[in-house]
């Protein structure tokens, strides 16, 4: 309604004297086109906010899902063995809350994998728990699912109505559970399958996309690491507790050793031999080879100050440390002992035992690696997705895509490659790579391998690139590589290009290069992607500048103008007769025509923001109250000091903020007059404009209403404070407010 009103407020009326005026009706179909010419436009921007809105949600989604896959992933590293039960517990719980799925759980495949062990479990709140029912499954039952899961497939059943016939067992069990759709993740541990992760949709069906799965399978990583640590941590406590009743059948070395200088050994076990590779009569009869000697010189200081500390206090210690073999060989042992003390406290010997744990060290050190390893890698999938989030610069992304992807793989070179109709061009390169090889380089995707893969839609291997005939030689020769890994960048069905890995030697790209590759598609995609939306976004934010330009540019100067035209044709026949009529009419005329003066370069400014910068603060404002003198009978009062210096920031917000309070009295407050003040004091830069219009009662006006969020948005973007003050009846005031220190510098 305010918009009808506005419209017929600044629509010129047809004079009395004017014999060409138009009729009503062409009026309101001009006016009738213009409303439907803005719904069209305004349905056009709904429609790609909202397609952004949707693209971003599904990204923010997706880096929340990430993070909480990383505080998982960090959880687990230093999490004690008896707390690792608990801790798959409440991953499962973290996971099926965030992913809001009915039940989350693990099964582990014991007996070489014929049977089925229900482990761990969560299920949302009134979903009835499976723990109990499915201890011990035989996995050959419902065959048609293990036998994917234990090829190393997902098994992702979007609608289990749809299970095909060889599934029907798989099929009556779900729906036994109310399940609707589920999806299970191997888990792999030194290539066997030795359990799955799964979960379960009983309320409601979910799809889990590609890249979720991917963030699932790295969570069976750490279960699978996470058990496995607790397999060995448990078998190494039960070991420690059978010691003393099976120290002569175990292999290692029980001693004695006697409280004299260097503590030599009194008595060794048979196993001293197997241990260390000396006899137990070289370290009992060769006073100059003691089994001090044997321990590593870099644990030696260690060694002796953990005994030392815990004979002081009169308990058992042990020490983890190396001992070097007559062959030069390192080995690890666990040593574990005690002080046997006589009258007095006085300490007598030291017995103990020892034992070689290298395997359980190596092992735990190839687990810590695995971990460190997932954490690089979930690491750089957090630098990609926070450099997506960050900024829209789809080649910086791509660049930094394919630099990680080189650098976690056993890569030496690291390219993408767009699609450009039949060709392909180099956007990013990144490790080793030829004076021949430039961004900008373009392919043909015919008689390639890049457009081989890129064809078909899967990720393609070339184990020798100088002898395999689907390659494109110009281009490997360019590069010098021999081994290559390339993965096609698809978005839906639609081909955008390719990402590859290269080495100079063959055969050099594992199952995990291959899975480390595909981790970074996603990210290259939703950076191809993001660039497309961004370029909409500006082409749609472009075409509503322009209308709206136009917009004012016919409310505004079009208008004064044309009141302006109508009075200059009828100036002569008033002023024969009425002279004083005539001059006023005169003022009124060049009052509309200095005002529309003052509107074009109001637009001009417009149309150009950077010259906000450079015209000094009172102009700005005096341009501003010009334009609306023009168009609107109010008495205005004008305070503004020659000389106001604001940062180029401040100076467009109080511009903004200015323009938006004007327009509000035009639109809004009915007012009659209005007084607009500029004033520094004390190192303050006070903006004051007060009407005595209709007033409002700013409780009772919603935030966005009168442009009052974006007046206040503008504010605090500078330090500054907006106070408004109105009462209906009683007119508005706005003040705004600039103190030094507001803003950090």
């Amino acid at each position: 309604m305010n918009d009808q009103v506005n419209q017929n407020h600044n629509t010129p009326q047809p004079d009395a004297l004017d014999p060409a005026a138009g009729p009503q009706s062409e009026l309101e179909q001009r006016v009738a086109e213009r409303t439907a010419e803005l719904q069209q436009t305004i349905a056009i921007l709904v429609q790609e906010v909202a397609k952004r809105e949707q693209t971003e949600a599904a990204l923010q989604q997706r880096v929340a899902f990430e993070k909480l896959i990383t505080t998982i992933s960090t959880r687990f590293i230093n999490l004690a063995t008896s707390d690792i039960d608990t801790g798959i517990d409440q991953a499962l719980a973290d996971i099926g809350r965030f992913a809001q799925v009915d039940r989350s759980y693990v099964f582990r495949y014991t007996s070489g994998g014929t049977i089925m062990e229900y482990t761990h479990e969560w299920c949302a709140e009134g979903i009835v728990a499976a723990l109990h029912r499915f201890q011990q499954l035989p996995a050959a039952t419902p065959a048609w699912s293990n036998e994917q899961l234990q090829r190393g497939e997902v098994l992702h059943i979007a609608d289990v109505a749809e299970l095909p016939a060889a599934a029907a067992a798989e099929q009556r069990i779900f729906q036994e559970q109310g399940i609707q759709s589920l999806v299970a993740v191997p888990m792999v541990y030194r290539g066997t399958v030795v359990g799955f992760l799964g979960f379960d949709a009983v309320r409601q069906a979910k799809t889990w996309p590609d890249e979720s799965i991917a963030l699932l399978r790295i969570v069976g990583d750490i279960f699978v690491n996470a058990l496995q640590r607790k397999q060995t941590e448990e078998a190494l406590q039960e070991s420690r507790r059978m010691l003393s009743a099976l120290m002569r059948n175990l292999p290692g070395m029980a001693y004695r050793r006697r409280n004299a200088p260097g503590f030599p050994l009194e008595f060794v076990s048979e196993g001293c031999f197997a241990l260390t590779g000396h006899h137990p009569a070289e370290l009992l009869e060769d006073q100059t080879l003691t089994y001090r000697h044997l321990i590593h010189p870099d644990d030696q200081a260690r060694v002796r100050e953990e005994v030392n500390a815990a004979v002081q206090v009169r308990r058992p210690f042990q020490c983890t440390y190396r001992i070097m073999l007559p062959t030069g060989e390192e080995k690890w042992v666990w040593e574990y002992g005690r002080g046997v003390y006589g009258p007095g406290g006085t300490l007598l010997t030291l017995e103990g035992f020892v034992t070689d744990v290298t395997e359980r060290v190596v092992t735990q050190q190839v687990l810590e690696q695995r971990v460190a390893e997932r954490t690089r890698e979930l690491s750089a999938l957090l630098t990609v997705q926070q450099a997506l989030t960050s900024h829209l610069d789809p080649d910086a992304v791509l660049q930094m895509i394919a630099k990680e992807a080189c650098r976690l793989t056993a890569a030496t070179f690291g390219s993408i490659f767009l699609r450009d109709g039949d060709e392909l061009y180099a956007t990013a390169l990144a490790g080793e790579h030829g004076p021949g090889m430039v961004v900008g380089y373009r392919m043909p995707i015919q008689g390639s391998a890049t457009g081989l893969a890129l064809t078909i839609g899967e990720l393609l291997q070339i184990d020798d690139a100088w002898t395999d005939p689907r390659v494109n030689r110009e281009a490997i020769e360019r590069v010098g590589i021999r081994s290559l890994l390339i993965a096609p960048l698809m978005s839906g069905t639609q081909a955008l290009g390719m990402l590859s890995i290269g080495h100079q030697q063959s055969g050099m790209f594992s199952t995990n290069d291959r899975r480390i590759l595909e981790m970074f598609i996603p990210g290259a995609v939703i950076a191809l992607e993001n660039a497309r939306l961004y370029a909409e976004a500006q082409e749609a934010a472009a075409f509503k500048e322009r209308r709206r330009l136009a917009r004012e540019l016919h409310d505004a100067v079009t208008q004064t103008l044309f009141s302006a035209g109508m009075i200059a044709g009828v100036l002569p026949r008033i002023w024969e007769r009425n002279p004083d009529e005539g001059r006023r009419r005169l003022q009124e005329l060049r009052r509309l025509t200095r005002g529309a003066l003052a509107e074009m370069r109001m637009l001009l400014l417009e149309l150009r923001p950077a010259a906000l910068v450079d015209v000094p603060m009172h102009d700005l404002l005096r341009h501003l109250v010009d334009a609306l003198t023009a168009r609107e009978q109010l008495e205005t009062t004008v305070t503004i000091p020659d000389e106001v210096n604001l940062p180029a920031e401040e100076k467009t917000a109080f511009y903004r903020i200015a323009q938006e309070a004007l327009n509000n009295v035009v639109k809004h407050a009915r007012a009659g007059r209005v007084d607009i003040q500029l004033a520094t004091e004390a190192e303050q830069v006070i903006l004051c404009i007060q009407d005595n219009g209709a007033g409002f009662a700013p409780g009772s006006v919603a935030a966005g209403h009168l442009g009052l969020r974006i007046m206040r948005e503008r504010a605090e973007a500078i330090g500054a404070h907006l106070e408004i003050e109105s009462e209906p009846g009683q007119g508005t005031r706005i003040c705004l407010r600039r103190q030094p220190g507001d803003i950090e510098r």
